[in-house]
């Protein structure tokens, strides 16, 4: 009887512990990630720095509303080639930071305080990219 228990026991946190990590795998493939807060400009440039941009002062600061259709909107699309889930934010108000860096522009879209979404867009050929690597979305909502 005792032999049995003990092996309950062991079971139950190998159980445990097989759930958890699976959980953690699972919310990471998902695009589950750490929320980003840019309430400020500071915030907002020190973002932007660390993908090699040094940008202060945004050229427009402007409310946008994401369209709950995404087809055809070059915004949206621009967002989620950049790794960003969008989806939740549909019909709902946001900010877009737009900055001028070299010729192209930078945006950095929020809902106020959190990052939503940031791209590079190439003004030369009208394409956006992420701001590095191939996804560098960071938004948990979506």
């Amino acid at each position: 009887m005792k032999l049995y228990f003990a092996f309950n026991k062991v079971y139950a946190v190998i159980m445990l512990s097989f759930l958890l990590f699976a959980l953690a795998v699972c919310s990471t493939a998902l695009g589950v990630k750490n929320e980003v807060y840019l309430k400020n400009e500071g915030q907002r440039a020190a973002y932007l720095k660390q993908y090699g941009y040094s940008v202060f002062v945004p050229e427009t600061v402007k409310e946008i509303v994401i369209p709950f259709s995404f087809k055809g909107d070059y915004l949206t699309e621009a967002l989620q080639l950049s790794g960003f889930n969008i989806k939740a934010f549909r019909g709902k108000s946001l900010w877009e930071y737009t900055y001028a860096y070299n010729g192209n522009l930078i945006r950095i879209i929020t809902d106020g305080d959190k990052l939503v979404g940031a791209f590079f867009l190439d003004c030369i050929n009208g394409r956006a990219y992420p701001l590095a690597g191939e996804n560098v979305g960071t938004n948990k909502t979506g």
